[in-house]
């Protein structure tokens, strides 16, 4: 507010001007200059931020209180500034696209009053999935033949819809942790991507790939071996701690073992073996069912206690094909369980997990 004094000789009494006996008369001036600022938020998207969560600030003139304040719904804040050129901008929650009306820039004058409206939009979450089916090895599935279900939060349309490949389905999601899921075809291997679960915030879109791959046959200890080109493309795999990164080194694994033995040194190179076929398999995407004995396995070649049938055993620490390994009675038979039914799965007969 503004205050000014004018001295004005032979004037009359009126509301704004006072009379003396000197014979001047004062006239009071007041120049106010009033910004409303009106804060208004849209949650039409799964938003919860309210009007006062966000800080609202007045820039280029001084405004009484203070140019910083909460926001707040219409009528808002009624700001008296100073005149000038101004601004208002603002802080507060993510995810929210914001429109600010005319009058939130611009000049304003003695006497003025004007109205800044900052509405703050929720902007929706995007889930994208999408379904990729690789028929590799005799499978006939197509994308739409599996059932994807978006779980944890509220998807438009449905939270159930049939796949789609690349680009897939693109779902407005409320905000929050989720994970997809599906159903379909048997004789497929599900690789979901990282963003196939986790959380999902206002204005962000997510893209999560599931891929389905036909089931592979399994191949033996022989083939791998005899195929450089389909081995390598599968390295590196891990025994235990050792790495086996390259063709030469898988050729060197496969030929120290001798599972026709059982002495020690014999069945460590006989499990090694065997587990590497399981793991290219698994690579290959081969039934997982053996998961559990390719654990058990990598554990024991890494000097981790096992039991496998019965029988408890602390393993080796596993150094490649080159090392020297000596065994107690019951290390020699876990080994020689583990290896046994790696061989069986490698060989399409079965799946045992002991």
């Amino acid at each position: 507010m503004a205050l000014f004094v004018i001295g004005y000789p032979g004037l009359s009494s009126a509301s704004s001007e006072y009379t003396y006996g000197y014979g001047y008369a004062y006239e009071y001036q007041y120049q106010n200059a009033h910004l409303i600022v009106i804060k208004h938020v849209v949650n039409d998207n799964g938003g919860s931020a309210t009007a006062s969560q966000f800080t609202m600030t007045i820039n280029g003139v001084t405004a009484t209180g203070g140019n910083s304040f909460p926001g707040a719904e219409s009528p808002g804040t009624n700001k008296e500034v100073t005149p000038g050129s101004y601004n208002v901008t603002e802080t507060g929650p993510a995810g929210y696209a914001a429109t600010f009306s005319a009058d939130c820039s611009g000049s304003i004058a003695a006497g003025q009053t004007k109205t800044c409206t900052v509405t703050n939009d929720d902007r929706s979450a995007h889930l994208i999935v999408i379904k990729h089916v690789i028929n590799a090895n005799g499978g006939k599935a197509n994308a739409s033949q599996f059932t994807m279900k978006i779980n944890g939060v509220t998807a438009s349309g449905g939270n159930s819809f049939p796949g789609a490949e690349s680009p897939g389905t693109n779902k407005t999601v409320t905000p929050g942790s989720y994970n997809v899921t599906e159903t379909g075809p048997s004789g497929y291997i599900a690789t979901p991507s990282a963003d196939c679960s986790g959380s999902i915030a206002l204005g962000e879109t997510k893209t999560c790939t599931i891929v389905n791959h036909d089931i592979a046959k399994r191949l033996t200890m022989g083939f791998w071996k005899n195929h450089q080109a389909q081995t390598t493309a599968l390295l590196p795999q891990k025994l235990g701690n050792y790495v086996v990164g390259t063709f030469p080194q898988a050729t060197a694994v496969f030929n120290k073992s001798n599972c026709s033995s059982t002495k020690p040194q014999d069945a460590i190179g006989c499990l090694a073996g065997q587990l590497l076929a399981a793991e290219l398999n698994l690579a290959n995407f081969a039934s997982p069912c053996i998961q559990p004995t390719v654990n058990k396995a990598n554990s024991f070649l890494k000097a981790g206690t096992v039991t496998v049938g019965g029988t408890t055993a602390t393993g080796v620490n596993y150094i490649g094909p080159t090392g020297t390994y000596n065994l107690s009675t019951n290390q020699r038979i876990v080994a020689v369980k583990l290896a046994a039914a790696l061989d069986i799965y490698n060989n399409n007969i079965g799946c045992p997990n002991p």
